[in-house]
């Protein structure tokens, strides 16, 4: 055999098996549902024989595309052609190699373009994740990496011998090693780390010969190498030898998606090969001569390049059909090596929207909707990629969302959308204002209900949605401006909160107080003669005498209480208030104050602010007023207070006197109502004292307001007059007890003398 049909015929197994071997990789990366009907479009690159061109085939429609080149035109040896093509994972790049000419080329499979790389190799396998490219040239090895080009590792085959490396070789699944058949010497297959391109081991068996090539399987553990003697199979995972398909010599081969099974060429006709036993399952009449082999990502075809064009395989039933090579400049250029490349569509968008404009505390959503007319997009950015303070842009939908806290003059935006066919990109312009007010809301008076208290939002308008929230576990409603509290027991308080909020306005609220009901009032009768007062516990009332009976009046409630605790905060100079009178003193000077008595309630007011006071037994009853109209209390009994006339939402505090303590702060609402129970302490001492409510008026002056009371209970529960209708008597009897008997005596006396 002469040395230069030797070389061709190495020539003619490594380039095109090598290469369609990668190219049989290619499916399973790619592979879509037959059924999906939106899957990207497979074309398949057929490198020529002269080194000018790549032929392109729609598989689709199983016609010729445009081919991409004149790559060198001024380069026609053969022996440097380039004859062996491979594609990225990705399906973007095809990358066409060169023996021995100055540079590769980098097909762009989106436009078709291609531009070349300052370096060259006989055969290059890209890595998984399509950063690398592994290239083999003669005895030298290189990991190249893509983005800049630059060389990772180079080092040299064993014995530095020329062709000792051949045109195709496989890496492993998990890309950690590449393997490298070596044919002219050796006769075995390098395994390097593709880390570092150090030799880790070489195989061989006396079964085989001549490796000039190496494909992996798409699936598990197989490396099959092309020999003389017929297919050899390595372990990967354990880097062995394992058996030998005996089927021809070596040849192009494309391997089955699953890894089940081998079609090779022998030249003269292709075999569909199982791999488990090495059968032979089919034949197929195509005449390959030099030419590559490749499947489709589907299975469904097999591409066979030949010395007129390529021959298409339809494996469902064998059909075979063909296309002539297209007619080049300067001259018809015959292919080698396929492979199929799926190519990605770039994304295509366009903002419904050019321009917006956001406002200060108003979340934002909606600023613009984006439209696709082109591949989906992977991801997305933005730029610049500082948006106002309180936003934020995802990269998955490519939205801007948030609520803007900082203003932002006018700012145009690029939002680009990107997947691996390329990307597509759109402006938007976003200013942040700094928006008006929503209108407070006002509210008219609350009116107590037996569960709560119902009020209306006075400036309510159709323009703003309102949202309203309640205290102390009420539940709070609202339809058409007219707000509903339930869910409290009888004289339980509660705050509301309504916020009115329209889109283009900062969101205002206010709140209003109020207190449900006091529970139902029930008389009962006692017999005549008894003292008033029904005893057992939780029973308070106000007894008055009359002919024949009397009455009791009970009065029962289930409050919420506030604890009594002791403060440092200094005491308000709180003025003199006898039990049951009341002062008022605004600004430091004493005003006469208006006292009434309602309900078992005292109210003390004038100038505008009043605070109506009520005592709670630990049962929740309301304690009624004394004999005397006072209002009396005894350790553990809560007091109720409610003022108006404050200033709104400012902190309003309850004192007792005579030593001070702080009760409560309470806060009024936005109409400058304060509603609050606060729990005595079961400690309090016996005597007079006073509740001071210390605040600011409506009108901006410090407001005081006394009310003078008594803690300890009334002795016998009788007014003056019935005192005194019980003292008389007995004072009488005294006295009748004293004279009569003296009188009897002096008589008893006289009459003996």
């Amino acid at each position: 055999m002469s040395s230069v049909s030797s070389f061709r015929r190495i020539f003619l197994a490594a380039t095109v098996l090598g290469v369609s071997a990668l190219a049989a990789a290619i499916p399973v990366a790619m592979k879509s549902s037959p059924a999906d009907a939106a899957a990207p479009p497979t074309y398949a690159y057929l490198s020529s024989e002269n080194g000018h061109f790549s032929h392109v085939v729609n598989t689709s429609t199983q016609s010729w595309g445009t081919s991409v080149g004149d790559f060198q035109p001024s380069q026609n040896n053969w022996r440097c052609n380039r004859m062996t093509n491979t594609v990225n994972n990705a399906g973007t790049k095809v990358y066409n190699a060169a023996s021995c000419q100055g540079n590769a080329a980098a097909i762009d499979t989106a436009t078709g373009t291609f531009s070349l790389l300052p370096f060259v190799g006989t055969a290059m396998t890209v890595s998984k994740d399509d950063q690398f490219m592994y290239v083999v040239r003669s005895y030298e090895r290189f990991k190249f990496k893509l983005s800049d080009n630059s060389i990772v590792w180079q080092v040299l085959s064993p014995g530095y011998r020329p062709w000792a490396t051949q045109y195709a070789f496989a890496a492993s699944q998990d890309d950690s090693k590449i393997y490298v058949p070596m044919q002219d010497r050796f006769q075995n297959v390098g395994v390097l780390d593709a880390a570092t391109g150090s030799t880790i081991t070489e195989i061989s068996n006396a079964a085989w010969s001549s490796p000039s090539w190496t494909v992996a399987s798409p699936v598990g553990t197989n490396i099959f190498v092309g020999t003389n003697n017929g297919i050899a199979i390595i372990d990967s995972s354990t880097d062995t030898y394992t058996r030998l398909i005996p089927v021809g010599a070596a040849a192009p081969a494309a391997v089955s998606a699953d890894g089940n099974f081998l079609y090779l060429s022998n030249g003269s006709n292709i075999k569909k090969v199982r791999v488990s036993d090495g059968t032979v399952l089919d034949t197929y009449a195509v005449g390959c001569g030099e030419g590559g082999i490749a499947l489709t990502p589907d299975g469904d075809y097999l591409y066979a390049v030949t010395g007129s064009g390529v021959s298409i395989i339809r494996l469902s039933d064998g059909n075979i059909s063909s296309l002539t090579y297209p007619s080049t400049t300067p001259n018809t250029s015959v292919g080698r090596t396929i492979v199929m490349a799926t190519r990605v569509e770039a994304p295509s968008i366009s903002l419904s929207r050019s321009s917006a404009t956001a406002n200060v505390d108003n979340a934002v959503s909606g600023l613009y909707s984006i439209s696709n007319t082109g591949g989906t997009p992977t991801s997305y950015s933005i730029s610049p990629s500082t948006l106002a303070a309180g936003l934020s842009f995802s990269t998955s939908t490519g939205l801007i969302t948030g609520t803007p806290t900082a203003t932002r003059a006018a700012t145009t935006y690029t939002i680009t959308a990107t997947n691996v066919g390329r990307s597509s990109s759109d402006t938007f312009s976003l200013t942040v204002t700094d928006p008006p007010d929503a209108p407070t809301p006002t509210f008219s008076a609350t009116t107590s209900t037996s569960s709560g208290f119902t009020f209306s939002i006075s400036n309510y308008s159709n323009n703003y949605s309102y949202s309203v929230s309640a205290t102390n576990g009420a539940i709070a409603t609202h339809s058409a401006g007219n707000v509903t509290v339930s869910g409290l027991a009888a004289s339980g308080t509660s705050t509301v909160t309504v916020s009115a909020v329209r889109s283009g306005y900062r969101t205002s609220s206010a709140t209003a107080s109020g207190r449900a009901q006091d529970a139902t009032t029930t008389t009962t009768a006692v017999p005549a003669g008894g003292n008033g007062v029904t005893s057992g516990a939780g029973a308070t009332g106000t007894s008055t005498s009359g002919a024949g009976a009397t009455t009791t009046t009970v009065a029962r409630s289930t409050v919420s209480t506030t604890t009594t605790t002791t403060t440092t905060i200094p005491a308000p100079d709180a003025p003199t208030a006898n039990p049951g009178s009341g002062v008022l003193v605004i600004d430091g000077k004493e005003t006469t104050a208006s006292v009434t008595r309602t309900n078992n309630r005292v109210t003390v007011g004038a100038a505008g602010v009043s605070v109506t006071f009520n005592g709670i037994a630990q049962d929740g009853t309301i304690v009624p007023l004394d004999s005397e109209g006072n209002l009396r209390l005894t350790g553990g009994n809560s007091v109720s207070i409610e003022g108006t006339g404050f200033a709104a939402n400012q902190d309003v505090e309850v004192w007792m006197f005579s030593t001070p303590q702080l009760l409560a702060t309470v806060k009024a609402d936005s109409s400058g109502k304060v509603v609050e129970n606060i729990k005595l302490s079961s400690m309090l001492e016996e005597g007079n004292h006073r509740f001071v409510v210390d605040g600011t008026s409506a009108a901006g002056a410090d407001a005081l307001v006394a009310l003078g009371v008594i803690v300890g209970y009334e002795s016998s529960g009788l007014s003056t007059t019935g005192k005194l209708l019980i003292a008389l008597p007995i004072a009488l009897a005294i006295i009748i007890g004293l004279v009569i008997p003296t009188t009897l005596r002096r008589r008893k006396k006289l009459a003996r003398v």
